[in-house]
């Protein structure tokens, strides 16, 4: 084999780098990243509870979007976090105690994630300890954002709840259109799907919100108006 021959974890380090944590890291760190972290490939639907690997594992989203889920009782699940393409999760051992075990749910088609071994990452932070600053800023916004969820939860009826998700995903699209199944809405607003049927019936009664032309999905004609209702 010539010398100059390229690393075969070149293409790997790649993937790694599109991780905002570790995006600026040099190219032999990269690599050491590389070696020791499992490539997995996921689908939507796929589900990966985050004890799989040991529970101080880190996951890293190259590709794909997901949220982390929690159970609260029997049946019921909560959204804690929404998991997107450069996104971390895990980083259990830097809690003082040890998190309630939560499962990612993936929602792309396709999904890349690289799996880390908490002691590659903590050699990335002895090395770097503005790295570790970053990451507890970005922990501080997660938990944030999971506060946030836990308010609208306690404080919101279900209706609420399903009326303010429709709104902000009809937001998002020119024409008002939400393609997500009541199922995924369970999961963010933390209650059953049959809850959430019921609660997008009404919905529909009122006018607020109207199925597709298509004959998949809803449409919010008014989003503004749906999340004030």
């Amino acid at each position: 084999m010539r010398a100059e021959e390229a690393d075969p974890f070149a293409a790997r380090a790649d993937e790694v780098r599109q991780l905002w944590l570790f995006a600026r890291l040099p190219d032999t760190e990269l690599l050491e990243l590389a070696r020791v972290a499992e490539r997995e490939e996921y689908r939507r639907t796929d589900l990966l509870r985050h004890t799989a690997h040991g529970t101080g594992t880190v996951y890293g989203f190259c590709q794909g979007d997901a949220w982390v889920l929690r159970s609260t009782r029997p049946g019921t699940t909560v959204t804690i976090a929404e998991m997107h393409a450069g996104d971390l999760w895990g980083m259990s051992f830097l809690a003082p105690v040890t998190p309630k075990p939560t499962t990612i749910e993936f929602l792309s088609t396709y999904a890349l994630v690289y799996v880390f071994p908490e002691d590659a990452v903590r050699r990335v932070f002895d090395r770097h300890p503005d790295l570790a600053h970053r990451l507890v800023e970005y922990l501080f916004t997660c938990l944030e954002e999971a506060r946030d969820r836990i308010t609208e939860m306690a404080t919101l009826t279900v209706d609420q709840r399903v009326a303010q998700y429709l709104a902000d995903k009809a937001a998002r699209h020119p024409r008002g259109l939400v393609l997500d199944t009541q199922v995924e809405m369970a999961h963010v607003v933390g209650a059953s799907r049959e809850t959430v049927n019921r609660a997008v019936g009404r919905l529909l009664q009122s006018g607020k919100v109207l199925h597709a032309r298509t004959g998949r999905g809803l449409v919010v004609p008014d989003p503004a108006r749906l999340n004030t209702s």
